[in-house]
């Protein structure tokens, strides 16, 4: 057992203290850089259409992952809050079938192009973060919802 919490920690010191140059093995977490022909590189500093590429879906990862944040924030707070579960449900729906929307709209970008990572990932980032300010007020309405007066609850901007 202590051996795997040692090993564990050497990969983990590993990935922390990645630098640009450096060789890899093409497996492993190095933050924003990745593993290309055995060394590691930001693609986002390299000019070449495929480093292009895949800065933006690295980018729109991580966009992705803060939208996630802020839908389990929502959704939380529609459990806190004592919201009816069919509003929950609507809810839930409504993420699903927009993440449909955006992947659909989205290859079709990539595929009507010839720059085709380049476009979807940049629709999928230019969605994403659309959707994530949508989340903030939906997260803002909820909010209001506390308050009682109606002022405070106005309706909500999106």
């Amino acid at each position: 057992m202590k051996k795997i919490f040692f090993i564990l920690f050497l990969f983990c010191g590993y990935a922390v203290s990645a630098e640009r140059g450096e060789s890899c093995s093409g497996t492993g977490d190095y933050g924003d850089l990745i593993c290309h022909k055995k060394k590691l590189i930001n693609p986002c500093e390299v000019g070449t259409n495929w480093a292009v590429s895949e800065c933006r879906r690295l980018h729109a990862v991580g966009l992705e992952k803060e939208l996630n944040s802020i839908y389990e924030t929502v959704v939380d707070k529609i459990e806190s809050e004592n919201v009816s579960r069919q509003a929950k449900h609507e809810f839930i729906l409504a993420q699903e079938k927009w993440s449909e929307f955006r992947d659909s709209t989205c290859n079709f970008m990539g595929e009507s192009t010839k720059a085709w990572g380049e476009w979807k990932w940049s629709c999928i980032s230019q969605i994403t973060q659309s959707r994530t300010e949508a989340l903030n007020s939906y997260l803002d309405h909820l909010e209001s919802l506390k308050c009682g007066s109606p002022e405070c609850q106005k309706s909500p901007q999106w």
